[in-house]
Protein backbone atom coordinates (compact mmCIF):
# COMPACT_ATOMS: atom_id res chain seq x y z
CA UNK A 1 0.00 0.00 0.00
CA UNK A 2 1.42 3.57 -0.93
CA UNK A 3 1.79 6.05 1.40
CA UNK A 4 1.33 9.57 0.67
CA UNK A 5 2.59 11.50 3.60
CA UNK A 6 2.41 14.99 5.28
CA UNK A 7 5.53 16.49 6.50
CA UNK A 8 5.27 18.44 9.38
CA UNK A 9 8.18 19.99 11.19
CA UNK A 10 7.88 20.61 14.67
CA UNK A 11 10.35 23.34 16.95
CA UNK A 12 13.59 21.54 17.56
CA UNK A 13 13.83 20.82 21.53
CA UNK A 14 16.60 23.32 23.56
CA UNK A 15 19.91 21.85 22.56
CA UNK A 16 21.59 19.24 25.47
CA UNK A 17 22.18 20.93 28.63
CA UNK A 18 25.05 20.18 30.87
CA UNK A 19 23.43 20.01 34.58
CA UNK A 20 23.89 18.70 37.75
CA UNK A 21 20.24 16.20 37.36
CA UNK A 22 19.64 14.37 34.14
CA UNK A 23 16.87 15.27 31.39
CA UNK A 24 14.46 13.82 29.95
CA UNK A 25 12.24 15.27 26.84
CA UNK A 26 9.05 14.49 26.14
CA UNK A 27 7.35 15.48 23.14
CA UNK A 28 5.90 18.83 22.11
CA UNK A 29 2.39 19.58 21.21
CA UNK A 30 1.33 19.96 17.31
CA UNK A 31 -0.63 22.10 15.81
CA UNK A 32 -4.61 21.55 15.91
CA UNK A 33 -4.49 20.61 19.01
CA UNK A 34 -3.49 16.85 19.09
CA UNK A 35 -1.31 15.42 21.62
CA UNK A 36 1.76 13.18 21.33
CA UNK A 37 2.88 10.87 23.17
CA UNK A 38 6.47 10.39 25.17
CA UNK A 39 8.60 7.47 23.58
CA UNK A 40 8.22 4.48 25.86
CA UNK A 41 8.70 0.80 26.02
CA UNK A 42 5.66 0.13 27.65
CA UNK A 43 3.47 -2.12 25.72
CA UNK A 44 1.79 -1.16 22.97
CA UNK A 45 -2.27 -0.49 23.38
CA UNK A 46 -4.73 2.29 22.37
CA UNK A 47 -7.01 4.36 24.33
CA UNK A 48 -10.09 5.32 22.68
CA UNK A 49 -11.76 8.68 22.90
CA UNK A 50 -15.40 8.51 22.96
CA UNK A 51 -16.99 9.61 20.01
CA UNK A 52 -19.10 12.64 18.49
CA UNK A 53 -21.96 12.03 15.57
CA UNK A 54 -18.90 13.13 13.74
CA UNK A 55 -15.16 13.53 14.71
CA UNK A 56 -11.60 14.06 13.56
CA UNK A 57 -9.58 11.81 15.39
CA UNK A 58 -5.68 11.09 15.34
CA UNK A 59 -4.15 7.36 15.72
CA UNK A 60 -0.61 7.10 16.74
CA UNK A 61 2.42 7.35 16.74
CA UNK A 62 3.99 5.14 14.81
CA UNK A 63 7.45 4.70 14.27
CA UNK A 64 6.98 1.22 12.44
CA UNK A 65 5.85 1.74 8.71
CA UNK A 66 4.81 -1.78 8.39
CA UNK A 67 2.33 -0.92 11.42
CA UNK A 68 1.21 1.94 9.86
CA UNK A 69 0.57 0.08 6.93
CA UNK A 70 -1.52 -2.02 8.58
CA UNK A 71 -3.71 -0.06 10.69
CA UNK A 72 -4.01 2.66 7.86
CA UNK A 73 -5.90 -1.13 5.94
CA UNK A 74 -8.19 -1.72 8.76
CA UNK A 75 -9.50 2.17 9.02
CA UNK A 76 -9.94 1.97 5.36
CA UNK A 77 -13.74 1.32 4.51
CA UNK A 78 -14.42 1.98 7.81
CA UNK A 79 -14.14 5.85 8.10
CA UNK A 80 -13.25 8.32 5.59
CA UNK A 81 -10.42 10.37 4.33
CA UNK A 82 -7.51 8.53 6.08
CA UNK A 83 -4.35 10.75 6.00
CA UNK A 84 -0.72 9.75 7.13
CA UNK A 85 1.14 12.80 8.73
CA UNK A 86 5.00 12.76 9.30
CA UNK A 87 6.52 14.63 12.13
CA UNK A 88 9.83 15.31 12.52
CA UNK A 89 10.97 15.51 16.35
CA UNK A 90 13.85 15.76 18.81
CA UNK A 91 14.24 12.67 21.17
CA UNK A 92 16.72 11.79 23.90
CA UNK A 93 19.37 9.44 22.28
CA UNK A 94 22.23 9.17 24.91
CA UNK A 95 23.42 10.57 28.34
CA UNK A 96 26.91 11.57 28.83
CA UNK A 97 28.64 11.39 32.33
CA UNK A 98 31.83 13.55 32.22
CA UNK A 99 33.54 16.53 34.23
CA UNK A 100 33.38 20.20 32.74
CA UNK A 101 36.22 21.14 30.43
CA UNK A 102 39.25 22.33 32.67
CA UNK A 103 41.84 25.61 31.88
CA UNK A 104 44.37 23.08 30.78
CA UNK A 105 45.09 19.35 29.96
CA UNK A 106 47.96 19.45 32.66
CA UNK A 107 44.83 20.65 34.99
CA UNK A 108 42.36 17.59 33.65
CA UNK A 109 45.52 14.83 33.74
CA UNK A 110 45.82 15.92 37.51
CA UNK A 111 42.25 15.13 37.71
CA UNK A 112 42.53 11.65 36.03
CA UNK A 113 45.17 10.42 38.48
CA UNK A 114 42.83 11.55 41.37
CA UNK A 115 40.39 9.16 40.20
CA UNK A 116 42.49 6.89 39.41
CA UNK A 117 44.19 6.81 42.73
CA UNK A 118 40.11 6.41 43.97
CA UNK A 119 39.53 3.42 41.73
CA UNK A 120 37.78 4.60 38.98
CA UNK A 121 38.98 3.58 35.81
CA UNK A 122 36.58 3.82 33.08
CA UNK A 123 37.07 7.57 31.61
CA UNK A 124 39.25 9.42 29.08
CA UNK A 125 40.13 12.88 28.77
CA UNK A 126 38.00 14.94 25.45
CA UNK A 127 40.78 16.44 23.12
CA UNK A 128 39.57 18.35 19.83
CA UNK A 129 36.32 19.68 20.26
CA UNK A 130 34.35 22.28 22.24
CA UNK A 131 34.50 20.24 24.93
CA UNK A 132 38.40 20.11 25.18
CA UNK A 133 40.48 18.93 28.65
CA UNK A 134 36.67 17.75 29.96
CA UNK A 135 36.62 13.93 31.25
CA UNK A 136 33.94 11.47 29.82
CA UNK A 137 33.19 8.94 32.59
CA UNK A 138 30.78 7.03 30.26
CA UNK A 139 28.00 7.17 27.63
CA UNK A 140 25.06 5.67 28.21
CA UNK A 141 21.59 4.36 26.08
CA UNK A 142 19.25 4.22 29.50
CA UNK A 143 18.90 7.81 31.56
CA UNK A 144 18.80 5.34 34.80
CA UNK A 145 22.51 3.71 34.25
CA UNK A 146 23.86 7.62 33.54
CA UNK A 147 22.27 8.73 36.96
CA UNK A 148 23.82 5.46 38.62
CA UNK A 149 27.44 6.08 37.37
CA UNK A 150 26.90 9.85 38.20
CA UNK A 151 25.41 9.40 41.54
CA UNK A 152 29.46 6.64 41.81
CA UNK A 153 31.77 9.56 40.72
CA UNK A 154 29.90 12.18 42.85
CA UNK A 155 30.49 10.32 45.81
CA UNK A 156 34.28 9.97 45.50
CA UNK A 157 33.91 13.69 45.47
CA UNK A 158 34.02 14.78 41.82
CA UNK A 159 31.26 17.36 40.45
CA UNK A 160 30.22 14.90 37.33
CA UNK A 161 26.89 16.35 35.44
CA UNK A 162 24.62 14.51 32.34
CA UNK A 163 24.61 15.77 29.06
CA UNK A 164 21.30 14.52 27.16
CA UNK A 165 22.10 13.86 23.48
CA UNK A 166 20.05 13.99 21.03
CA UNK A 167 18.67 12.83 17.57
CA UNK A 168 16.25 13.35 15.11
CA UNK A 169 13.47 11.09 14.74
CA UNK A 170 9.94 10.69 12.76
CA UNK A 171 6.62 9.78 13.98
CA UNK A 172 3.73 9.05 11.98
CA UNK A 173 -0.18 9.86 12.65
CA UNK A 174 -3.27 8.34 11.04
CA UNK A 175 -6.05 11.18 10.72
CA UNK A 176 -9.38 10.44 10.24
CA UNK A 177 -12.54 11.56 10.21
CA UNK A 178 -15.43 9.49 11.68
CA UNK A 179 -18.90 8.50 12.36
CA UNK A 180 -20.76 7.49 15.36
CA UNK A 181 -22.98 5.21 13.22
CA UNK A 182 -19.76 3.75 12.01
CA UNK A 183 -17.78 2.27 15.32
CA UNK A 184 -14.51 0.60 15.03
CA UNK A 185 -13.94 -2.71 16.67
CA UNK A 186 -11.31 -2.41 19.16
CA UNK A 187 -9.98 -6.06 18.49
CA UNK A 188 -8.88 -5.15 15.37
CA UNK A 189 -5.80 -3.47 17.01
CA UNK A 190 -4.90 -6.41 18.43
CA UNK A 191 -1.38 -7.31 17.33
CA UNK A 192 -0.48 -3.34 16.17
CA UNK A 193 2.37 -2.34 17.60
CA UNK A 194 3.81 1.19 16.50
CA UNK A 195 7.06 0.56 17.50
CA UNK A 196 7.24 3.87 19.38
CA UNK A 197 5.23 3.07 22.51
CA UNK A 198 1.78 3.33 23.23
CA UNK A 199 -0.87 4.15 20.38
CA UNK A 200 -3.43 6.22 21.21
CA UNK A 201 -6.40 7.70 19.50
CA UNK A 202 -6.50 11.55 20.20
CA UNK A 203 -9.38 13.60 19.41
CA UNK A 204 -8.71 16.57 17.32
CA UNK A 205 -10.28 19.83 15.85
CA UNK A 206 -11.35 18.62 12.46
CA UNK A 207 -10.52 20.96 9.57
CA UNK A 208 -12.95 23.02 6.80
CA UNK A 209 -12.69 20.27 4.17
CA UNK A 210 -10.63 16.85 4.96
CA UNK A 211 -9.35 15.26 1.73
CA UNK A 212 -8.20 11.96 1.69
CA UNK A 213 -4.21 11.62 0.85
CA UNK A 214 -4.54 7.38 0.34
Amino acid sequence: MALDVVHVELPAARQPVADNESHTRGYTPSKNGIQHAILSKKRSAVTEHSLADESCFSLGPFSNRASLIKAKAILLGKVRPVSVRAINQQAAAAYWVYLPPYASLAQAQGVARRLKKKGYLDYFIVAGNQNANAISLGLFKEQRGAERRLTRVKGLGFPARIATQYQTVTLYWLDYVQSSNVPLDSNKWRGVNGGAGELQILHRSCPVSAKSLS
